[in-house]
């Protein structure tokens, strides 16, 4: 039981950030930046939450390290100039899903949730890293 719920969230991580990529798409650049930095601030926040609620003191601290860095990296990569940070950064969160047990989330994060982020943090990832044009112009 616990594969299938695995497989369906990530089915659903990835049918969100298909959705969110779609909708995105339409948008301004600057507009699309803004919410795209702010869903890897989000994505961060969600650990924390689940460690204040159900985790220790202990496994909290990396939590909170982890969403200053993210956070850092989404501020950064709210310029143009920046090109494709905001990709890289969001690849980085989904290493930090994969890195979960490592942190004792298993104690604390739903079992359904780190596949789920995996996949809508490695969809969004490839996206912006596909949109992004490099610094200079080339592709």
């Amino acid at each position: 039981m616990r594969m299938l719920w695995g497989a369906a969230a990530t089915v659903a991580g990835l049918a969100l950030g298909e959705l969110a990529l779609r909708v995105l798409a339409r948008r301004p650049p600057a507009v699309r930046r803004a919410v795209l930095a702010g869903l890897l601030a989000l994505a961060s926040v969600v650990y924390v939450g689940f460690a204040m609620r159900l985790g220790r003191p202990s496994q909290r601290l990396p939590e909170l390290f982890g969403l200053a860095g993210f956070a850092a990296l989404a501020l950064v990569g709210l310029d143009p100039a920046q090109g494709r940070i905001l990709a890289l950064a969001w690849l980085g969160h989904a290493l930090w899903d994969l890195t979960v047990p490592f942190r004792g989330g298993g104690s604390y994060v739903p079992d359904w949730y780190p596949p789920f982020c995996l996949a809508f943090d490695l969809l969004l990832a490839v996206g912006i890293w596909r949109a992004a044009r490099p610094a200079g112009g080339a592709t």
